[in-house]
Order: structure tokens, then C-alpha cells, then sequence
């Protein structure tokens, strides 16, 4: 079946010249236009093409925190602790790791059509998430198919914004900005679903497979590369070496570490927060379930990383890069430290959506200031790389804030957090010294 026959008009920037001048290559290129890369035939503009994406990634990543919004029933189920519950989210990013590093040592991502693999990636986090529904899964079998989804899911989100860098040049930050609000948006629709019905547990995993099958068929009949592609190519050990070597690189993927650190635990903990403050029964709809409104004030704290991402966007791709990154790791880190002493519930509402606006806000100009300060032939494995090492410091704060909770409270929970803006703060500023810094749109 064809692509959809979108009318397109391209961005206003000249294409790259298909690699001929560009340094570095360790490997055999391909000259001629693979087929994927015809999909440009349809001439659709680069907008559109965003917008689908963006439609593809929130839909795909609904299976991201299915379990993290159905984890009361879960622990029910299994009659297990909170901490062992947050296994069930820590899981998914340690497979979404092992999923970046594995297609980063084969080089998938720069020698395979983007959009098979966003494709492929949706469809299996699908069918795996389904697989909770068999009566006969038990704890250790989740655990197991949580970290299978992470995995799919790593051919999702970090391709996703390879194919959108291939569409954009000026305005690559705001258009990256898209992808990664979309993200968040996706992550948190399950606590939507949980918030606004009574359904079972049960029939939220279906609505969130369904929902990432249907990105799924999205990206591969609807999606290809854009004008500013490079040639597909085969991952060399030079190329790995190239990226390791790179302080630019080095320096942006710390930053981007030490804002994970902080973002994801923010995710996975945001919601059990809500449902023990005032805010949880003030927007519960039903009248009765504490649960459900603490997931719509987790779902709109989440999903205001989406009006964070856009406005960062238009900032960045004017002012600067990692004045936008800074700006957002201080402010967020600020939120951290104090907001746990809030008991008021208009404050403390007010702060979740700015905390989750801020917090997510400097994520998509990590990625575009990967795009500026490597080889452009290897955009592709360098994304994965820094999503994957990205995704380290994930697992330890994931679990440290129920633990610190469980000891200490809410307050030093979320300071646990802290150290992670402070490591991004202090890369940045290295970043900022050196050379490659001209390379960096308005640096």
C-alpha cells in the first residue's frame, strides 16, 4: 500500500548535499536514494510531517506508564510493597537502555527507514503490554514483559526525532520540542483514561495496546525522511569512538543524565504525591476515589510538558540552546527542593504544573544539540546512544524516592532529585567553554 498522498511543501532550508563533503566516514555510504527515502515523492510539507509524528509518538508511547497508573489494583493483585511495584516502571527504562545500546551496536538506526522501525517499535510495545492480561502472569512475568516493552520502545522515541531532524534545520529545536512534549503527553494518557472512567485495570492495558498498535500503522503508511537526510549507513567501531571523543557530545549526555534523573522519578512518583495531598480530592470526579483525581492532576502535570516543550522551542531556537537548558534545570530543581513542604492545595497544584512544565521543558534541546555537534551521518546512533546512557541515572531515582518517602517524607523524596539538575547545570557550563559551542544553533 502507498503513502498516504499528502500535499507537501518542504522547509525553507537547503538540503544537505547526500555526504560527499562530510568527514569521517568509516563505512560504505549508498549513493543512491534507498527506497524508504522516495517516500518524499508524496511531497509532504515538513509541518505535516510533524504533525503525524507527533500523532505516532503519542499513541505509541501510551504503554510507557500503563502499569505506573494502574499500580494500586497491581499491588493488590500481587500483594506486593511500593518499592517492588516501582520495579514495574525502572524496568521499562532499564529495557528502553538494552533496546538504544543493542541498536546502536548493530547501527539500526542509520541504516534502516525510520519509519519501519517506529513501526515495528509500536506494535511489539503493543502485543507485549497485552501480554499482562493473561491470567497466568504473575509479578516476575510483568517485570519481564515491562522490560521487553522498554526495549520495543526504544525504537520509538529516539528514531522519532531522528526522522523530524531530517525535516527541519532552523527551526529543528521548536520541531524537536513537538516530539518530546508528545512523549509526555503519550506517557501520561493512561492516567487520563484512569481518571475520567471506572474501567477495570484490565481494559486500560487494552485501550493503551490498542492505541500503539494504531501509531504503529500510522508511522509506516504516512511517515518517511525528509530533505536533510544523509546516506544510509553501517555503524564501525570508528564511528562509536568518534562519538566518545567528542567533549561536546560527552557534555550534552551527562546534562541530559542528570535531567533524567530527575524527570522520570518525577513521572513514576507524581501521582501516589497527589493522592496523598488535598489536590487529589479536589479534582476527583467521582466523588469518593482519591485515586482518580490524583491521576488527573498527574496526567495535567505531565502533559503541561507539552506547552513547556513549545514555548522552550520558540525561546531556544532564538536565544540558545543551553541557555533555555539551564534556565529550566534551575528552576525545576528549586521546585524539587521546596515543594514537598507545601501543604496548601491551590500551591501545591500550582507548583506540580510548573514543576511539570519546567521539568521537561530542556529535553528536546539535548537531542537538537546532538544533532549540531556530531557527524551528521551518524545523528542517528548518537541519539540512541544518549537516550540510552541518558536512561541510567533513571533507575536509581526511581527507586530511591519511595524509600527516602518511607523514611524522611515528601520533602527530602523529592530532594533526592536534586543532584540531577545541579550535574546538568555544572555540564552545561562546561559545554558552554568549549570550542564546538560555535556549532550549537545561537550558542
Amino acid at each position: 500500500m502507498d503513502r498516504l498522498p499528502l500535499i507537501i511543501k518542504e522547509d525553507k532550508q537547503q538540503p544537505f548535499d547526500g555526504g560527499e563533503n562530510n568527514k569521517g566516514s568509516c563505512s560504505e555510504t549508498q549513493t543512491e536514494t534507498p527506497s524508504h527515502a522516495r517516500g518524499c515523492k508524496s511531497r509532504i510539507s515538513s509541518w505535516a510531517v510533524l504533525a503525524l509524528v507527533v500523532i505516532s509518538v503519542i499513541c505509541g508511547m501510551s504503554t510507557w506508564f500503563s502499569a505506573a497508573a494502574i499500580l494500586p489494583q497491581l499491588e493488590l493483585r500481587w500483594g506486593i510493597t511500593p518499592e517492588e511495584a516501582s520495579l514495574l516502571t525502572i524496568t521499562v527504562n532499564i529495557g528502553f537502555l538494552i533496546g538504544a545500546l543493542a541498536s546502536t551496536v548493530v547501527g539500526i538506526a542509520d541504516y534502516v527507514a525510520p519509519e519501519r522501525l517506529i513501526a515495528i517499535g509500536c506494535i511489539l510495545a503493543a502485543g507485549l503490554n497485552a501480554c499482562l492480561l493473561i491470567k497466568q502472569c504473575n509479578f516476575a512475568g510483568a517485570i519481564c514483559l515491562r522490560f521487553l516493552t522498554g526495549s520495543a520502545m526504544a525504537l520509538v522515541y529516539p528514531i522519532s526525532c531522528k526522522l523530524v531532524s531530517t525535516w527541519f534545520v532552523d527551526n529543528r529545536g521548536l520541531a524537536l520540542a513537538f516530539v518530546l512534549g508528545a512523549v509526555g503527553v503519550g506517557s501520561a494518557s493512561p492516567h487520563l483514561v484512569n481518571a475520567i472512567t471506572s474501567m477495570p485495570w484490565e481494559t486500560l492495558v487494552t485501550v493503551c495496546s490498542i492505541v500503539s498498535a494504531v501509531g504503529g500503522i500510522i508511522a509506516i503508511f504516512t511517515l518517511s525522511e525528509g530533505p536533510h537526510r544523509k546516506p544510509l549507513r553501517r555503524l564501525c567501531l570508528a564511528d562509536v569512538k568518534e562519538l566518545l571523543s567528542n567533549k561536546a557530545f560527552v557534555c550534552t549526555t551527562l546534562a541530559y543524565l542528570g535531567h533524567n534523573w530527575e524527570i522520570y522519578a518525577f513521572y513514576s512518583w507524581v501521582n501516589e504525591f497527589a493522592s496523598e495531598r488535598d489536590v487529589a480530592a479536589a479534582f476527583d470526579m467521582s466523588g469518593g476515589s482519591a485515586h482518580r483525581g490524583a491521576s488527573l492532576v498527574a496526567f495535567m502535570a505531565i502533559s503541561f510538558g507539552l506547552v513547556g516543550c513549545i514555548i522552550a522551542g520558540v525561546v531556544a531556537d532564538r536565544v540558545g540552546r543551553t541557555s533555555v537548558c539551564l534556565v529550566s534545570l534551575l528552576v525545576s530543581g528549586g521546585i524539587a527542593a521546596g515543594i514537598g513542604e507545601v501543604h496548601d492545595t491551590a500551591g501545591v497544584f500550582a507548583l506540580l504544573l510548573l514543576w511539570g512544565m519546567l521539568i521537561v521543558s530542556d529535553s528536546a534541546q539535548y537531542s537538537a544539540i546532538v544533532t549540531e555537534v556530531v557527524n551528521p551521518e551518524t545523528v542517528g546512533t548518537a541519539m540512541t546512544v544518549q537516550f540510552g546512557f541518558g536512561f541510567l541515572s533513571t533507575f536509581p531515582s526511581i527507586y530511591v524516592v519511595p524509600v527516602v518517602y518511607n523514611e524522611y517524607g515528601w520533602g527530602w523524596a523529592w530532594r533526592s532529585l536534586v543532584p540531577g539538575p545541579v550535574l546538568g547545570i555544572i555540564c552545561l557550563m562546561i559545554l558552554r567553554q568549549l570550542p564546538d559551542k560555535s556549532k550549537i544553533y545561537h550558542a
